[in-house]
């Protein structure tokens, strides 16, 4: 298992047309703004850019979903999941 795979090829949930810049190194190639999920976890590739360039630590719980998961994730999460996924990426989680 490849973190970085896992990281990089979970299933799209939103996607927006901009890109940020490296916030480390602004020589870098610039970064897309879109945000991934395993179905569980959500997070941006803009984090998971910073884990491979960087080598920054990941939760332990979130490791350990990995792990549980036989270190691939799902090719898709159902429209639940991803209306919740959105809502807490723009921070309405509870509606």
């Amino acid at each position: 298992m490849r973190l970085l795979d896992y990281l990089f090829n979970a299933p799209v949930v939103l996607a927006g047309r901009q890109i940020t810049h490296d916030r480390f190194d602004h020589a870098a190639p610039p970064i897309p703004i879109v945000y991934v999920s395993d179905g569980l976890w959500v997070w941006s590739m803009e984090t998971a850019t910073y884990i491979d360039r960087y080598n920054f630590a990941l939760p332990p719980e979130f490791l350990k979903h990995v792990v549980q998961q036989g270190g691939a994730p799902p090719d898709r999460v159902s429209d639940a999941e991803k209306s919740a996924a959105v809502r807490g990426i723009r921070g309405n989680a509870h509606d």
